[in-house]
């Protein structure tokens, strides 16, 4: 029965449901793509059919039915941009770029001399929005004007949705996605936009001459490309919403578009092994044809290429050409890690993302500049990673006092903003090799791709040190909170946070917000306490019994944890900032409760140490270091 005729078949009908729906959709959308729809993604096709729906003003299922038969064709495309999945981000499974530097690519410069033509043919299938299509310019750009300079590419990316190839030939992507790219490999080759689109970039000519796209569905590959063959084909993440029958049909096709010795990488959680195909796996997710001669690396280098089998019927291959492989590489190696960073949590983290598993092994931490200095006389490590705000010494001190040629690299991984020109940019000007912005506790671990990536590139490319790209200098920003009058910055603490609260004094910039610390159980200790840090700080601190309506900028207000309402009732209409230190109370607790639509933060005292109720709802846990500096971003203070 075509779509058509089901469709009229329902028209109608009074009692058609969103299930009749979800399923004559799911069957175009299946039929145009081979994607599977079944009854785990029924409620995903229900929710983006519903959104569908509202845009069109549609409010019934059986009105949706009569609308698509009589836009069949164009609607039709709309569902398969709204059912197929864009996730995707750049540089996206670094294993394979890995791969692809040492073990792929040495063998396709040599191939493409020996053709004459000397151009890198490349195909990224279902390329989404253009992200893994760039990443291969950017590294391929990079890597071949090292060290085969005479060698072009070409990379030719498709989808079968129609509006992601429109979006990936636009190449405009927002400033954040960028951040995720290697510094080494970002370059010149983006450009940031101007007015109503400021906080984009755009790919420049250099990568974008490289790159064509078009739609194609895999299924449907046909005489596409004209006999044009590939070096290497992407076409990974894919084979996962297909069926068998379809994953080796599509397989067959994709490999008849490539040279005799191509190489075809799936995505890492895909596997075509075992199924009913002429080919070979050499590489996590790789495959090439069987019995084509697979170049072997050094002997220094653990291989994972699987032996290239005999047969009478092998297809004839041209002697396949040696790889010199850098000597540190080795799919093997565990790269060791100092990690340099004054929060618990976060290091906690850090330990889970760069697991032995994943090719890495924190050897030691610090939680400072001082201590950073003398784990390195006792551990040899490959990389360190550094926060930069920390107590007794930060990562910028840090950097000016130990950074040097026979210093092992540094990557910066802290909550400062990487556009921030006064900390972030300076880090890499003093030498760090790249900078990934901290996330919240919340969500690190779905940056650890990032995390590793940026990692494993520095380690094996060795980041000149101090690269800052264009783009990046383009988005510098100076630190400067507009109108501190209608700020507030707000700290509830005990007696024994001393310390903690002479940091935070000190951190405070010249005309900073108006500063509350709120102390809780003090009675007339308070005011012995408050004479001895105005000793200490040199500070305006005052000690109050009142709220003032009108704060002054500059000025710092020790209180009483009873004020706290009474501070948040003049503050109606003023940008907070609220951290909260160490344990308070219950009744505490409650009175922090209300300022709910405050910036909260936390002091991370690591992941066992946590206030249950406050950390539902704040929006970070930070070392007390961070605290001005996070506050200030909160308030607008990059420009």
């Amino acid at each position: 029965m075509g779509h058509a005729t089901a469709i009229k078949k329902h028209i109608g009908d009074a009692t058609v449901n969103y299930s009749d729906v979800v399923r004559e959709v799911s069957n175009i959308v299946s039929n145009l793509s081979g994607i599977q729809l079944g009854e785990r993604q029924s409620p995903m096709v229900e929710n983006r059919l519903k959104t569908r729906m509202l845009r069109l003003g549609i409010q019934t299922p059986q009105e949706y039915l009569k609308y698509l038969k009589e836009h069949l064709e164009s609607e039709s495309q709309s569902l398969l941009s709204l059912l197929t999945t864009h996730h995707t981000y750049f540089f996206r499974e670094f294993s394979h770029f890995e791969y692809l530097q040492f073990k792929v690519l040495p063998v396709l410069i040599d191939r493409a001399r020996q053709r004459g033509d000397k151009k890198i043919q490349v195909w990224s299938a279902a390329c989404s929005r253009g992200q893994e299509v760039y990443s291969l310019a950017m590294f391929l750009k990079f890597h071949l004007a090292n060290t085969a300079p005479d060698v072009s590419f070409e990379i030719f990316g498709s989808d079968v949705d129609p509006e992601s190839v429109k979006f990936a030939r636009n190449g405009v992507y927002h400033h954040n996605e960028i951040k995720e790219v290697p510094v080494n490999y970002l370059g010149s080759h983006w450009v940031r936009g101007k007015g109503e689109i400021s906080d984009y970039v755009k790919v420049k000519e250099s990568l974008k001459d490289h790159c064509k796209f078009d739609p194609i569905n895999l299924l449907q590959i046909g005489n596409k490309f004209n006999g044009k063959k590939f070096d290497f084909v992407w076409c990974r993440n894919v084979f996962i919403y297909f069926n068998q029958d379809q994953i080796i049909h599509c397989t067959q096709s994709i490999m008849s578009q490539m040279h005799d010795h191509g190489f075809f990488f799936v995505g890492i959680s895909e596997t075509l092994t075992g199924l009913p195909l002429d080919i070979q796996s050499v590489g996590p997710s790789v495959y090439t044809r069987k019995n084509i001669a697979v170049a072997k690396p050094v002997e220094t280098v653990k291989s994972t290429a699987i032996p290239a089998m005999s047969s009478p019927s092998a297809r004839p291959s041209a002697p396949a050409p040696s790889i010199s492989l850098t000597p540190q590489y080795d799919p093997n190696y565990i790269v060791k890690v100092l990690c340099v960073d004054d929060s618990p949590s976060i290091v906690t983290l850090l330990k889970r993302i760069l697991s032995k598993e994943n090719g890495f092994e924190i050897v030691a931490v610090a939680g400072n500049g001082i201590e950073a200095a003398d784990q390195l006389k006792k551990h040899k490590v490959d990389l360190v990673t550094l926060d930069i705000h920390m107590p007794e010494m930060d990562g910028l001190t840090y950097l000016q006092k130990h950074f040097g040629p026979s210093h092992p690299p540094v990557v910066m991984i802290s909550s400062v903003n990487r556009d921030n020109a006064d900390i972030a940019v300076k880090a890499l000007e003093l030498g760090a090799s790249d900078y990934i912005e901290k996330p919240s506790l919340a969500n690190l671990t779905t940056r650890g791709d990032e995390i590793r990536a940026k990692l494993k590139s520095t380690y094996y490319n060795k980041s000149k040190p101090g690269q800052i790209s264009i783009v990046d200098k383009s988005f510098k920003k100076s630190l400067t909170i507009p109108e501190p009058q209608n700020k507030r910055r707000v700290c509830v603490a005990g007696l024994s946070d001393r310390k903690s609260i002479v940091r935070i004094i000190s951190d405070l910039e010249t005309q900073h917000p108006p500063q509350f610390f709120f102390f809780e159980g003090v009675g007339e200790a308070l005011t012995p306490f408050a004479k001895a840090l105005i000793s200490e700080t040199r500070k305006n601190i005052q000690l109050v019994d009142q709220i003032p309506a009108q704060p002054q900028v500059g000025a710092i207000y020790f209180a009483d944890v009873k004020l706290l309402t009474q501070l948040q009732q003049y503050s109606v209409g003023h940008k907070t900032s609220m951290m909260v230190l160490g344990m308070p109370s219950q009744s505490t607790i409650q009175e922090v409760v209300k300022w709910s639509d405050t910036h909260l933060l936390l002091e991370d005292l690591g992941p066992q140490a946590k206030n249950k109720e406050l950390s539902e709802i704040c929006n970070d846990s930070i070392p007390v270091t961070s605290y001005v500096s996070i506050s200030s971003e909160f308030f607008g203070g990059l420009k």
